[in-house]
């Protein structure tokens, strides 16, 4: 049973994750999605995330190499993530050139691989996109 609710409750987030960005706050300017241009190292994105669309969505990414996933502050999911430049990601064939760069995240919950293009990232945005979905995702660091 506590399997079973840990489930509903991670698979619930992360249907909202990758709802959310539909969701337009009225009183929001869009956001503006530049590529990256530079090569993205793991350590970049050490830190907490939150999303901007659900603020009760945060990531946090540690220098070890770990993630872990909140909602309304419950650790939802946990694992490793890397960030590569290669094809393919999570089953996928992806471009690859001098200005790409992909996160995976690899769930030790759902033993599951989430692959991410990476759009770009600075020093207080992330802006993601699900591979397998399109749908893009932005973070400003806590």
């Amino acid at each position: 049973m506590k399997t079973n609710k840990r489930s509903l409750i991670l698979s619930i987030a992360l249907f909202a994750i990758a709802s959310s960005y539909c969701i337009i706050n009225a009183n929001s300017k869009p956001a503006k999605i530049v590529k990256s241009n530079k090569s993205v190292q793991d350590s970049t994105i050490i830190g907490s995330w939150i999303l901007e669309d659900d603020n009760n969505s945060k990531f946090i990414f540690t220098a070890d190499s770990l993630y872990s996933q909140y909602y309304e502050n419950n650790l939802i999911d946990k694992g490793t993530f890397r960030i590569r430049n290669s094809s393919p990601q999570c089953g996928v064939e992806v471009s690859v050139n001098a200005n790409t760069n992909y996160l995976q995240l690899l769930s030790i919950n759902l033993n599951s691989t989430f692959c991410y293009e990476i759009y770009g990232i600075g020093l207080n945005k992330l802006t993601i996109r699900i591979l397998d979905r399109g749908e893009i995702l932005i973070f400003t660091k806590q």
